[in-house]
């Protein structure tokens, strides 16, 4: 947000570029200082450093098989949710127009989803006794939050119909239009984010519970981030101009659901896949641009005649 609303404007696109180097270096050096003062010292997780909570059961798993199994969720759960991005930015995209500042407020929608989730399960994890089931409750609760994005997001044509209408052409308005176009994102995707930023804190801790170790910590993440990679390219290079937006969203939700409930899988999917039309003529109508939506053959709004 900074980059794209402040400093592309104050800086042009070299300066944006040093100052985020010069904030990386700056980290560095600190980061070295401190360390360099601070003691050294053991970071265990031992009885003493979740005393007081309930004892973690894993469902009789092995340390091994416990391992193997909290790594295929972190590699699946990036897999889905990166799916999930390259769906609603194409979908958003065709709300909110497809300029930089669209893409800014997107992008941030996905990140504070997945910030504000990892906040919270921060000073819950410890208290759960049973952290693989509140795992795959999550992950159910993701799985059917995306699947509620697509008629939200047919909604939003019209939404940004009245925004364009309302906003007046000034600085001022174009601040409000641009903080309501925010809310769209995050209505959009902060319910299924919020899900996704609880899951990895949720497998890092149950492994060094569990007696994997710190390794966990490293091992998670690395996991996870290859996920993220396989996922953008099958959303974006395989599935998207196979099947299209729709049915990669569908697809990435049916990942997260099949994990929990295999019939919900089946019954939700064919709910959604039948009940909602996505209208080529709604989808490529251009509201970004001129402020209508097409209601069969009328237009809706200050939209140009077809």
């Amino acid at each position: 947000m900074l980059a794209g609303f402040y400093l592309l404007t104050l800086a042009g696109l070299p300066g944006t570029l040093l100052t985020a180097a010069m904030l990386n270096l700056l980290v560095g050096l600190v980061t070295l200082v401190v360390a360099n003062r601070a003691e050294p010292e053991t970071v265990t997780v031992s009885g003493a450093d979740t005393a007081g909570t309930p004892p973690m059961r894993f469902g009789g798993l092995s340390t091994a098989q416990l391992w193997r199994l909290l790594l295929a969720i972190s590699f699946g759960t990036a897999v889905a949710s990166f799916m999930y991005e390259i769906a609603w930015l194409r979908m958003l995209s065709l709300v909110l127009g497809s300029a930089t500042h669209s893409f800014e407020l997107m992008l941030s929608a996905f990140i504070l989803g997945l910030a504000l989730g990892s906040f919270w399960v921060r000073a819950r994890a410890d208290r759960w006794s049973d952290p693989l089931r509140a795992l795959g409750a999550v992950q159910l609760i993701m799985g059917f939050a995306a699947l509620a994005t697509l008629p939200l997001y047919l909604a939003s044509f019209g939404w940004m119909a009245d925004l364009i209408g309302t906003f007046a052409r000034t600085d001022a308005g174009y601040t409000g239009f641009t903080l309501a176009r925010y809310v769209i994102c995050l209505v959009v995707m902060v319910p299924s984010t919020f899900c996704a930023g609880i899951t990895l804190p949720l497998i890092t801790r149950t492994l060094l519970v569990g007696g994997v170790g710190e390794r966990a910590i490293g091992s998670v993440y690395g996991v996870n981030t290859f996920g993220s990679i396989v996922g953008v390219g099958l959303a974006g290079v395989v599935l998207m101009p196979l099947v299209g937006m729709r049915a990669v969203l569908v697809s990435a939700a049916a990942r997260r659901l099949a994990a929990g409930a295999a019939a919900a899988v089946v019954v939700v999917s064919v709910v959604v896949a039948s009940r909602l039309e996505f209208d080529s003529l709604l989808l490529t109508s251009g509201v970004f641009r001129h402020g209508g939506t097409p209601s069969g053959s009328e237009w809706v709004g200050d939209g140009l005649l077809p």
